[in-house]
């Protein structure tokens, strides 16, 4: 229940406390700072593209990823 309550005040488009970022004053408050790329998701993406033609691609659920040593 308490995981369900916590949920329910973020915001699902950016992470944020809800009564936080929905208040007025802080309107115009915000930043963004400039994105971090997250080399394993950019592998993730690459190995799952090479394999979008592939019979159904959406039974392919299980994609290990690694570091290279």
């Amino acid at each position: 229940m308490a995981f369900l309550e916590y949920e329910a005040l973020v915001c699902h488009g950016c992470g944020g406390f809800l009564p936080e970022t929905t208040d007025a004053d802080n309107a115009g408050k915000y930043v963004a700072d400039l994105p971090h790329r997250c080399h394993r998701c950019d592998a993730l993406a690459k190995q799952q593209e090479a394999y979008a033609d592939s019979p159904q691609p959406n039974a392919l659920k299980v994609w290990p990823v690694h570091l290279k040593e």
